[in-house]
């Protein structure tokens, strides 16, 4: 739990080194209008290639795909100064890949944990999804946030299973499906946690999903909920029976990052 708390307090607390100033270059398009709220949009420029953005300070960098038309991307390492960074990859190479355009913002937030508080490209919901409706209803004239955590948690925990059909191995790259979690009330590690966050996230509870990865490449994903200034690890996985990580999380997966 000790190293639990540092890994969540130095991702949100570290500010970014001082970046050199950029400017963008017509390939770069990003919404920063909901920057000091924790989280930015980045739209897709109009090509075939393969894209992929980096948002990072000069210590942490997360990189995510550029599939869809525009993706909401949080920021999640607190206040400070932000590179934003566009890519392409290779046609004949998809590991190689080149820069297109890059962009410097600077960001200021009175809540560093806003960012987990909001939909973004892992953790999709908005006020019309059945998992929000959902969520809203376990939840209904319960005012504690405590107790709406464990009611949300424990509709989890009571009504969704592990996908042992669908291999790890498979979905290690692909982000997680909430939609498809949802409709076969089942699905792995990804999709049972970034459900999770969306109904907390949803009922105002900061929920952050957590991933990790071992030596053999395999990566697992779990929640850490803040209710009531209480940091709460809940592994979905574990608690419908699939796995017994929680215990191993923070010797296994040192190179945690949260969503």
């Amino acid at each position: 739990m000790k190293r639990m708390i540092l890994i969540v307090t130095t991702l949100l607390m570290l500010a970014g080194a001082a970046l050199a100033e950029s400017a963008p270059d017509g390939f770069l398009n990003v919404d920063t209008s909901q920057a000091s709220d924790g989280c930015i949009v980045v739209r897709r420029p109009e090509t075939e290639k393969r894209l992929t953005v980096t948002v990072g300070t000069g210590t942490w960098k997360a990189e995510y795909p550029l599939d869809d038309e525009s993706v909401t991307l949080p920021l999640q390492f607190g206040s400070g100064n932000y590179l934003i960074a566009l890519y392409e990859a290779s046609e004949d190479h998809p590991e190689n890949r080149s820069l297109l355009d890059s962009l410097q913002i600077s960001v200021k937030m009175d809540n560093p944990l806003s960012c987990f508080l909001h939909p973004n490209l892992y953790v999709r919901y908005d006020s019309g999804s059945s998992w929000v409706l959902k969520a809203e209803e376990l939840t209904a004239g319960l005012k504690d946030p405590m107790e709406q955590y464990t009611a949300i948690s424990g509709y989890i925990v009571n009504n969704y299973v592990y996908n042992f059909i669908k291999s790890v191995t498979e979905r290690t790259d692909a982000l997680p499906d909430i939609q498809d979690c949802w409709d076969q009330k089942m699905g792995i590690s990804q999709d049972l946690a970034a459900l999770s966050c969306a109904m907390l996230r949803s009922r105002g509870i900061p929920a952050m999903l957590f991933a990790g990865s071992k030596e053999d490449g395999i990566t697992y994903w779990w929640v850490v909920a803040v209710v009531n200034q209480e940091y709460i690890l809940f592994d979905p996985t574990k608690r419908v029976c699939a796995s017994e990580m929680t215990d191993l999380l923070f010797s296994l997966y040192s190179d945690a990052m949260a969503y």
